[in-house]
């Protein structure tokens, strides 16, 4: 029944489940054959498409036709060498044609696996209401509670002026749309808004923030892929004590480096994060790319009850053990079927950015070709994938693409996805109104400047070791915590269940001590059963090196997505002095213990 498919040219994702193989002969949930690895050795034709106009059938996370042994195996994952250099899993080679525009490139099967009839926010009519966020019909309102505006849901980009610009951390209420009817959620969000405001620069600009908590627990600020002074960074209690309720704390640095950025709450970040306070910073270069508009895709999941709302609880240890909070609904720029209105002969500069706590995306735009143009906010040398060739997003992660509008007017095509838990469709790039008469689509991708970045000696650098333990189904017996060697039992009791170096997020000494312009080399080892993302602050690193393979011409990035059981080396120089978090940004394997940091000293 299950046999190897024949191998393409595409590149797919290395995070397969571990079950995929043993699960072919029995329909788990999610199928295996929305998995890279699992269609490597699964052949089975896809079902009978369905109407375009027809909608999946919702079921809800209590529905779901699974026992716990199988969603433990499908959250189970690890390496597979032969899913990097297939991509059967896309389109298996005896498979049927697709049969409609609409039918997913990302697998075998047809249809969405997790619920997309929970859609938020009020009705909109499917057109831009923010020349940065794309919005939809569907979106999130937040604040009050009052129904907002287009205009106001999506504020104006914040441009440098010379008072600082007012961040305010507060509660709220959150409109929410689920199977036809509206629901008030409770939210944390920054100033009203769920992303937060989109903060907008140039490149040489000076960040200037005065940042209020109006929540009822202490909070802060990180901003994700920047390097501004260790001060500045936000990773309480690290860098600074958390800004307490009704407190101010000023954030001011240059912006140095031009791309895409994040920022959002670093203090109790499994509950904070997943509330709602996260939003987008955006730094233009100096001669940003020739393009008709600039637009910032938000990826998320939400956790949804029977009834529709958003669930309240957070910091669940069975979470914390596994992949992380995984939500059944997704969205991109909070709708969970999106319209993305287009010009014929339009180029557009997508940059999009995973603020999930744990879920790991991949995606393609169905029938469109895409320029990757930038990683983690740094410029990569354009490299066109086509429509079957997803691109993939970790949590934290960013990917800047050019997107050519090369189809009829009047057409739609899908975005389609696959996550952790199942493949997905984001929803549609649909073609209004006539063609752009004088758009930009077809010319020349011109690579962006690169940002400064330090010179890495190799040969002469220190080689650290970085060993991953813990979680379900790992073999980790114990670790220490607070200088005390701690069975699992114990460390379950204090709210610990992952370890690097054996060490369960102690954070007493560095993983490293290095001087600034020092080299040093991180061979990381990922011995449990779930992948991590795993995040360096105020630096940037290159892979050198993943499964005894030696890597050329990385791009720059501050955080790499490794499958169960793979080992990937990175290197990276000291910059700025300080203490710098490094952990996984699957926020709750930060939260059980998967945390350390890096001490750069002054040169």
């Amino acid at each position: 029944m299950c046999a190897p498919t024949a191998s393409r040219t595409a590149t797919a994702a290395s995070w397969a489940p571990a079950s995929a193989a043993r699960s072919c002969r029995r329909r788990a949930w999610p199928p295996p054959s929305s998995w890279p690895a699992a269609a490597l050795r699964c052949r089975r034709p896809p079902p009978a498409a369905s109407p375009p106009t027809s909608r999946p059938v919702t079921r809800l996370p209590h529905e779901r036709p699974h026992s716990p042994r199988d969603r433990r195996r499908s959250r189970s994952l690890r390496s597979d060498p032969a899913a990097r250099t297939a991509s059967a899993w896309l389109r298996p080679a005896d498979a049927p044609p697709f049969q409609t525009p609409e039918r997913s490139r990302l697998g075998p099967f047809a249809g969405p696996l997790l619920p997309r009839t929970a859609t938020c926010g009020r009705t909109m009519d499917p057109v831009m209401k923010h020349p940065g966020y794309a919005v939809s019909r569907r979106t999130i309102l937040s604040g009050s509670g009052a129904l907002l505006a287009g205009a106001a849901l999506w504020p104006r980009p914040l441009q440098a002026a010379s008072a600082p610009y007012e961040l305010v951390a507060g509660t709220g209420r959150q409109r929410l749309a689920f199977d036809g009817a509206e629901r008030l959620a409770r939210t944390w969000c920054y100033n009203g808004t769920v992303p937060g405001p989109l903060l907008r620069y140039r490149v040489g600009d000076r960040l200037d923030v005065a940042f209020t908590n109006r929540l009822p627990e202490p909070t802060s600020v990180h901003w994700h892929g920047l390097r501004p002074p260790n001060a500045m960074d936000g990773a309480a209690p690290l860098t600074q004590p958390p800004v307490a309720p009704g407190e101010t704390m000023a954030y001011t640095f240059d912006l140095n480096d031009a791309g895409t950025f994040w920022y959002h709450t670093h203090f109790r970040s499994f509950n904070q994060q997943d509330r709602g306070l996260y939003g987008v910073l955006v730094v233009d270069e100096a001669e940003p790319p020739a393009v008709d508009r600039d637009l910032v895709l938000v990826l998320d999941d939400w956790v949804v009850d029977a009834a529709g709302r958003v669930s309240q609880t957070f910091g669940a240890i069975h979470e914390w053990a596994h992949a992380g909070r995984l939500g059944n609904v997704v969205t991109m720029n909070n709708a969970d079927d999106i319209r993305l209105p287009v010009r014929a002969g339009e180029r557009l500069r997508l940059r999009l950015v995973n603020v999930a706590n744990a879920q790991v995306f991949a995606l393609a735009f169905s029938g469109h070709e895409t320029v990757v143009i930038a990683e983690d906010g740094e410029p990569v040398p354009p490299r066109r994938q086509s429509d079957v060739e997803p691109l993939v997003l970790a949590p934290g992660q960013r990917v800047d693409v050019i997107l050519d509008a090369t189809a009829a007017p009047g057409s739609e095509h899908a975005i389609n996805g696959l996550t952790l838990t199942g493949e997905i469709s984001f929803g549609r790039v649909v073609y209004a109104g006539e063609a752009a008469p004088e758009g930009r689509s077809g010319g020349p991708v011109v690579p962006l400047a690169p940002n400064a970045r330090p010179t890495l000696d190799l040969e002469g650098a220190r080689r650290i070791p970085l060993a991953m333990e813990g979680g379900a189904m790992g073999r980790m017996r114990g670790a220490v915590l607070g200088g005390t060697m701690m069975n699992m039992r114990e460390l379950v009791s204090n709210g610990r269940v992952w370890a690097l170096n054996g060490v369960a997020g102690d954070m007493a000494e560095p993983l490293v001590t290095l001087k600034g312009g020092e080299t040093v080399i991180v061979e990381m080892t990922n011995d449990t059963a779930f992948p991590h993302a795993m995040h360096l602050h105020g630096m940037h690193f290159r892979e050198v090196e993943r499964e005894g393979r030696t890597v050329t011409d990385a791009p720059w990035r501050d955080t790499v997505l490794m499958g169960a059981g793979e080992r990937v080396v990175i290197a990276f120089a000291g910059e700025g002095p300080g203490r710098w978090m490094f952990h996984c940004h699957m926020i709750e394997h930060m939260a059980g213990g998967m945390m350390t940091f890096v001490e750069v000293e002054e040169a």
